[in-house]
């Protein structure tokens, strides 16, 4: 037991407008960020930090009037717990509905923020180490004609990315898709290039088995091409190219599932999903004990999230690290005057205690909640 008490939230809307106009996945297209920002207060003049994100576009928006209403009433039963006593704060939250895995993260994070500010150390120290001082990150090419596409990765891989995340329609059109496909590719001439192509759960076995025999490139990887474990462990023994799972990994017992099935190359982890950093660091370790590729990534995060996806990344060997993400520079704001830097597609974190996210109270919008 710690000395360090929750004594006050609040919620903040962080809505931010998608550069270029907006951003196209299989789930449709999507033009404004709609996320919540979770501070912690305590007892020794520290806070938190969390970030509650859509968990996929078929989830309901976190700014949501019912969605706060249910967060604000979860949120008051954990005034007054230790945030060092992960059991006690779990226990108090009291969400077992895996609807609310995103309150769960963003609660978690900011008792994780708030613990290693109190320790003084950055926020991976907590979640078993690093391997290196910074990852790479990806970069997403929204779905579009397949010319924009090609040009969007090469505008990138001047910049040096070298790992491409391309969106299909997945049962939309497979010949279009596969000419997204193939134009990404030749713009791409490097044996050390990775491209995930992204279907979000929207294809059918047939479908995606179909489209990986079309491309047995060894760059490419195919991430989530169906909905569920089952169809994407079926495709994947069935397809010719490695798969990637992403957001069927809903905690730590499927990526055990993954590991003992063989079937899948690699997991997309990501705390939004899992409901919060511990679960994730579990999973994390359990795919690199069974040498499994990984992406820690999070679902359209702005500051505080993109930043605790690179603190659990950095706990992954370099040559098992597919890339990790940075969504901030796919908006047009920022609530943060300080954090983790980004250049050249390599993301650190900052030299600070914590998450190193130093948010700016004037960038606030009206605060939702408070206690």
């Amino acid at each position: 037991m710690s000395d360090v008490r929750i004594t006050g939230f609040h919620l903040y809307a962080l809505r931010s407008a998608f550069r270029g106009g907006g951003f196209t996945t299989a789930y449709g297209r999507r033009t404004h960020l709609n996320n919540l920002l979770l501070v912690l207060e305590s007892n020794v003049g520290l806070t938190g930090y969390g970030e509650i994100c859509r968990k996929s576009g078929a989830s309901p928006e976190p700014g949501d009037p019912t969605f706060t209403r249910a967060c604000d009433d979860a949120l008051r039963w954990v005034l007054g717990c230790d945030p060092f006593n992960s059991a006690e704060v779990r226990a108090a939250l009291g969400i077992s509905d895996p609807t609310f895995s995103n309150l769960a993260s963003a609660f978690e994070t900011a008792c994780y923020d708030l613990c290693a500010k109190k320790a003084g150390v950055p926020l991976w120290s907590l979640l078993g180490g690093r391997y290196q001082e910074s990852v790479p990150v990806y970069r997403s090419i929204s779905q579009a004609h397949p010319e924009v596409m090609a040009l969007d990765a090469a505008t990138a891989r001047i910049k040096g990315c070298t790992v491409f995340q391309m969106k299909i329609a997945g049962e939309g059109d497979p010949d279009l898709d596969a000419e997204r496909i193939r134009r990404v590719m030749r713009e791409l001439d490097s044996d050390d290039e990775t491209v995930l192509v992204d279907a979000n759960g929207a294809m059918d076995i047939a479908t995606a088995v179909d489209l990986m025999d079309r491309f047995p490139d060894p760059r490419i990887y195919w991430e989530e091409p169906c909905g569920t474990y089952e169809a994407n462990r079926d495709a994947a023994r069935r397809g010719g190219g490695p798969v990637i799972l992403d957001q069927c990994v809903t905690g730590p017992n499927v990526c055990m599932r993954a590991c003992r099935d063989g079937a899948v190359a690699g997991l997309g982890i990501k705390c939004t999903i899992q409901g919060g950093p511990g679960p994730a660091r579990l999973s994390r370790d359990l795919a690199i004990a069974h040498g499994l590729k990984i992406k820690v990534d999070d679902s359209w995060s702005a500051d505080v999230a993109s930043a605790a996806s690179l603190h659990l990344a950095l706990g992954v060997p370099p040559d098992l690290l597919l890339c990790s993400v940075d969504m901030r520079s796919y908006f047009e704001d920022s609530v943060a005057r300080a954090g983790p830097v980004s250049r050249n597609y390599r993301f650190r974190p900052a030299d600070a205690p914590g998450l190193g996210v130093d948010i700016d109270p004037d960038r606030l919008e009206p605060m939702l909640v408070a206690t």
